[in-house]
């Protein structure tokens, strides 16, 4: 089993990695062995198709859960913070539009995301039995309700 585990500074919290690099091994691995008290999912092409899923496990095993797409805090994940999707298709349109004006790929700059996004399902904090803090979801770049 590809585990790592590693302990952040305060020792209350135990961050554990799951590598899962097929659907097969994801299901098995997504079936908890222990109490754990939320999930983060990092992007990844494996988990793009299957982000329903992963939402839907969060839930029926009750746990706190959060994603890098806002796609995911749509579909009942508790929420989402990660670089504004309609932002990259925007500057690919200017990159598209250099392209056919002549400018070679080569020489296009590579870009870092500028503008990110913080969504909360508070649906899901509610079917969670969660309490969002007020500061943070004036922070918020939209609450679903």
């Amino acid at each position: 089993m590809n585990v790592r585990q590693a302990k952040c500074k305060q020792p209350r919290w135990r961050w554990i990695c799951v590598l899962a690099c097929t659907k097969r091994v994801a299901r098995k691995k997504s079936q908890p062995k222990a109490h754990y008290g939320a999930v983060c999912i990092v992007p990844d092409t494996l988990f793009g198709s299957e982000h329903a899923q992963i939402v839907k496990l969060a839930m029926t095993y009750q746990l706190p859960s959060m994603y890098q797409s806002r796609g995911e805090a749509e579909a009942n994940g508790l929420m989402s913070y990660g670089p504004d999707q309609m932002e990259f298709y925007r500057r690919a349109a200017t990159y598209v539009d250099a392209i056919i004006k002549g400018a070679k790929p080569a020489d296009l700059p590579v870009e870092q995301p500028t503008k990110f996004e913080l969504v909360i399902n508070l649906n899901t904090a509610r079917a969670l039995g969660l309490t969002i803090p007020p500061t943070l979801l004036v922070r918020a770049d939209e609450v679903i309700e």
